[in-house]
Formats: structure tokens, C-alpha cells, sequence
């Protein structure tokens, strides 16, 4: 029995496990290679997650979050708080937010912060 067409859904959440590990992995300096190692996921397996053709199970999200020391939802967005699902509050301090595959640091968050503050009040932006 042939699959159902992949709702546009589906898609959209490859491409953003693909993004969120592709980040993860480069953050971290790592490579697939020493992923698969460590969590024992096939690296054919893994090379579907990174080029965003597959999605990780359950089981498969877990041992990718805990190896990149994040939650599960931050690697897999069906696993989010459906109202949250894709979007990050820059207000949030626990919420990392990458620039470039690289975490931003505080004083960049506080720069990023600051520039949002004076162009919301800027009568230009009114």
C-alpha cells in the first residue's frame, strides 16, 4: 500500500528538524559520525534528519536532545507546546537563540533587545 502525499505540515517540520540539528551539530563542533556513536542511531538514519527527508522518532529525538543537551521540542517541534510551536520571545532569557549556527551571548541579546526597544518607539515605526 502506497504512503499518503506528506501534508504541508510534515514538510514544514523536516525542514525545521534539518535547521535545528544542522545548528546543534555546528554549535557544538561536532559531526554526524561521533552523533551516531554516541546514540546509536544508524548514520543513514541521521543523514535523513539532517537533510530534512525523515523525521525522528520518538525514541531517536530523545537520544539526539540528550546528546545536544537540549529538549526534545527544541530538536523536534511536534513535541512543543502547540501554541508555541516555532516561535521564541526574545524577552525569554532561557530560550537560546542562534545567529548563524552559533548561540548568541548575553550582551548580544541585550543589544538585539535594546535596538527592538528604540525602533518600537521611534515614531518611524508607528
Amino acid at each position: 500500500m502506497a504512503r499518503h502525499p506528506e501534508t504541508p505540515q510534515e514538510i514544514a517540520n523536516k525542514a525545521i528538524i534539518s535547521k535545528h540539528l544542522n545548528a546543534l551539530l555546528l554549535a557544538r563542533g561536532t559531526t554526524q559520525a561521533k552523533v551516531s556513536d554516541v546514540t546509536h542511531i544508524p548514520r543513514s538514519t541521521l543523514t535523513g534528519y539532517f537533510k530534512g527527508t525523515t523525521t525522528p522518532s520518538a525514541t531517536n529525538a530523545s537520544k539526539l536532545a540528550a546528546f545536544f543537551g537540549v529538549s526534545r521540542d527544541q530538536i523536534d517541534p511536534r513535541y512543543g507546546k502547540p501554541a508555541s510551536a516555532g516561535v521564541v520571545d526574545l524577552a525569554d532569557d532561557s530560550s537560546p537563540i542562534l545567529y548563524q549556527g552559533k548561540p548568541l551571548s548575553p550582551r548580544e541579546m541585550l543589544l538585539i533587545r535594546h535596538t527592538l526597544d528604540q525602533a518600537r518607539r521611534s515614531s518611524a515605526f508607528k
